[in-house]
């Protein structure tokens, strides 16, 4: 009888347990780290596509601002007849003089070209890209521009022009 028990093969309940346990650990172990993983991936995908919504729209200011080059055609509209500070590009088409005001509004870079004298709305403008901040700073012949979407702030954009940058003037 003695050598039957010692002749018995199989797995103890303990034994099967402690495995289980060791499985489960594992597995925990594993979805953790895949969790971070793609919790961290997912931040800088974030990131760079923060960063290249600030590079288009301020690629496109840089852009606007050189087309623009012309004695007395831009300046800076400090006034608040929008809201919030905005660039004003003065150029002349067919004979009438328009003013194009890229400002920001609801989180968005806007741009409105319209007839000199009236004021930009939301409804006549059409959105470059998002953002939530933009401020110039100017002197005589340059034009800082700092833009920032979320967490991501461009380092301030300096655009030299060959004409003078004046303020708003009513």
């Amino acid at each position: 009888m003695k050598q039957k028990l010692l002749n018995e093969k199989g797995y103890s309940l303990v034994e099967m347990v402690i495995a289980m346990m060791l499985l489960l650990i594992f597995g925990l172990a594993v979805f953790t780290l895949a969790a971070s993983t793609s919790g961290a991936y997912q931040g800088l995908v974030d990131e760079k596509s923060e960063m290249a919504t600030v590079r288009i729209a301020s690629s496109y200011v840089m852009t606007k601002l050189r087309q623009s080059d012309m004695e007395n055609a831009v300046y800076v509209d400090e006034s608040g007849s929008i809201g919030s500070e905005a660039l004003v590009i003065k150029e002349e088409l067919s004979g009438e003089i328009y003013n194009t005001w890229i400002y920001l509004s609801d989180g968005y870079l806007r741009e409105a070209t319209i007839p000199e004298g009236d004021v930009p709305t939301d409804d006549v403008s059409f959105e470059i890209a998002e953002l939530s901040t933009l401020n110039y700073d100017f002197n005589d012949h340059s034009i800082k521009i700092s833009m920032s979407l979320g967490g991501q702030q461009l380092s301030e954009l300096e655009i030299s022009l060959k004409t003078k940058v004046k303020p708003f003037e009513e």
